[in-house]
């Protein structure tokens, strides 16, 4: 199995977006975007990687499983589809260089993540954030440059 990290492109949002609709009984599929953003998943994607000065997309073996970068305000964020899991661990595992770029060129980053979100909040968790505090049905989590 090949896994690669590689940097977001419009095309990668469109892909992900399709997977995420296929994705019946995926607890985190796109109408799950649809009911707590109040957005399409490609349109939050686009608009995602258009506000991220750091963005990329987790290929394995050549498809789509997910995108992750860093908001100008500093806030991260990452979608996965299902095909995340066949390679979780190794994408946590190398999770880390990424979120220090992001800290290093922000002075510091946070994570938003809604409470029933746990693949966001085990990778925000695994990264090094802590949890700061809560807003409704949202944790927020933050990560200082050591």
């Amino acid at each position: 199995m090949r896994t690669g990290v590689i940097e977001a492109k419009p095309e990668h949002c469109r892909a992900l977006a399709a997977k995420l609709d296929a994705a019946e009984g995926y607890p985190w599929n796109g109408d799950f975007i649809r009911e707590h953003w109040d957005i399409e998943p490609e349109q939050g994607l686009l608009s995602s990687l258009e506000g991220s000065p750091l963005c990329w997309s987790i290929l394995i073996d050549g498809e789509i499983a997910g995108m992750f970068g860093c908001m100008e305000d500093g806030q991260v964020w990452l979608t996965t589809a299902p095909a995340i899991d066949r390679a979780k661990l190794r994408f946590i595992r190398q999770s880390r260089p990424y979120i220090e770029k992001m800290a290093a060129r922000l002075g510091g980053v946070y994570g938003c993540a809604h409470r029933d979100n746990q693949p966001l909040i085990q990778w925000l968790k695994w990264c090094g954030f802590k949890k700061e505090a809560e807003q409704g049905a949202f944790e927020i989590w933050v990560y200082r440059l050591r």
